[in-house]
């Protein structure tokens, strides 16, 4: 059947007129049943296809190579999880699980003018699957929860993912959270226990804010760049986020250009580290126009009664870096008889900081 929302006018000009009723289609009414048994791709793509707004009943859902294109909105009411949920342990809701052998469960890269998909939580159960495709222009992702994917959103080598819009999503347990996004905006945004980053920002991703986002227990890094040669990552701005317990650095800038990375809270990371520069809060090489600013770093302190939890050094400086500015950081210190309140005489980092067009306060 379809479904029939009343919507009310906002403006005294309108307030006089009457109630209009507004038809969204349902995948249920081109046959998904939501059953977790049958195979209920073709009734999203016949939906999606006739309508503009498909709304997701909640179930589970067997699908696989979803086909959005622009304008699409794809709806159910769920809300965001966190990353060790999966389509087994989760409350009711509209569950999208990814059908054997797709390459992806959301398909958008037709979207090239807009679209959404919001309320939904999509499990791949698969490393071989990619939840949400790459290739997508002005995607707007809200109250979504994407698990068990080889990469949660984007792809290895992949066209860019473009003015994305993220909002109060997870992207957890997948290999990779997100890859290869530019010119996008995220908010709210918790990346958990993914197998590797939670963040990978490839050659040329570009031009990206993420702000009061979430980066713990991933195994690798909670934003990597793994840039190679002159093609940096460019110009991305990451601001009042939290990182803790990430297994490598909590930032990784390989071949970055043009960051800036203010008020934030490094706390846990390094927990996987097997060599000397993974085991800090930020590692940096062949980077250059690089700025750290406020924000605070535990390191190298006792904090839960187990030995060291937090990593040896703020920075990791490696080579080839350049034009560098950190001010207003502070680290705490390790506790000990004679060292009480934990502060730092010597800033903890690691290798020659960059001399070049740098300035550099100290690290109490």
């Amino acid at each position: 059947m379809k479904r029939f929302l009343t919507a009310l006018a906002l403006s005294l000009l309108a307030f006089s007129s009457p109630t209009q009723a507004v038809v969204i289609a349902s995948v249920s009414d081109y046959g998904a049943n939501g059953a977790d048994a049958n195979d209920d791709t073709a009734a999203f793509n016949n939906c999606l296809a006739a309508n503009k707004t498909c709304w997701v009943d909640a179930g589970s859902y067997i699908v696989g190579n979803v086909h959005m294109n622009s304008g699409n909105r794809l709806q159910g009411l769920a809300v965001q999880q966190y990353g060790m949920d999966n389509a087994t342990n989760t409350a009711t809701r509209p569950i999208l699980k990814g059908k054997a052998g797709s390459a992806y469960l959301l398909d958008v890269t037709s979207v090239t003018d807009g679209g959404a998909i919001v309320g939904l939580f999509l499990d791949c159960a698969s490393s071989n699957m990619t939840g949400i495709s790459h290739g997508s222009f002005s995607l707007s992702i809200d109250n979504l929860t994407v698990v068990n994917c080889g990469v949660g959103l984007g792809g290895v080598n992949a066209p860019y993912t473009s003015f994305m819009r993220i909002t109060n999503s997870t992207f957890g347990a997948n290999n990779t959270g997100i890859m290869n996004i530019i010119d996008s905006y995220l908010s709210n945004v918790d990346f958990a226990n993914n197998w590797g980053p939670g963040l990978d920002l490839r050659s040329g991703s570009n031009a990206n804010t993420i702000t009061n986002t979430r980066f713990e227990w991933n195994n690798g890094p909670g934003i990597s760049t793994w840039a190679s040669g002159a093609d940096a990552a460019f110009g991305n701005n990451v601001s009042n986020c939290f990182f803790d317990r990430n297994g490598k650095a909590a930032i990784v800038l390989e071949h970055a250009i043009n960051w800036n990375i203010s008020n934030n809270f490094f706390y846990r990371n390094g927990r996987l580290a097997t060599v000397a520069s993974e085991n800090a809060q930020i590692t940096m090489a062949n980077s250059s126009k690089i700025t750290i600013t406020g924000g605070s770093s535990e390191t190298g302190k006792d904090n839960d009664g187990a030995g060291a939890r937090t990593p040896s050094y703020v920075v990791s400086y490696g080579s080839g870096n350049s034009y560098f500015a950190l001010r207003g950081l502070i680290a705490g210190g390790k506790y000990s008889a004679t060292n009480i309140h934990g502060g730092y005489t010597v800033a903890p980092t690691l290798g020659a900081a960059p001399t070049t067009g740098s300035l550099i306060d100290p690290i109490y």
